[in-house]
């Protein structure tokens, strides 16, 4: 399935990616984010947009909850 020969089934479909985790710091999980982004980009994926959000719901940036709401809302409507 995966070698030198390998072609994408759906090549150029696109998608956004989401990741949360629960430490407040981004720079934990931000080698992983770029791992996963660049596997879909390699298997002829085109990434649209990456959200990556960070902290717990005992201290929840309300503010930041609906700015990321409505990029993931808009980016799904640009998916289309």
């Amino acid at each position: 399935m995966i070698g030198n020969d390998y072609k994408a089934k759906y090549p150029g479909k696109k998608l956004i990616t989401i990741f949360t985790q629960g430490n407040p710091d981004p720079k934990i999980g931000e080698q992983g984010v770029k791992f996963a982004n660049n596997m879909l980009e390699e298997l002829g994926w085109k990434l649209e947009d990456s959200i990556h959000y960070c902290g717990t719901s005992h201290n929840p940036d309300l503010a930041m909850f609906d700015e990321l709401s409505l990029r993931a809302f808009k980016d799904g409507e640009n998916l289309a």
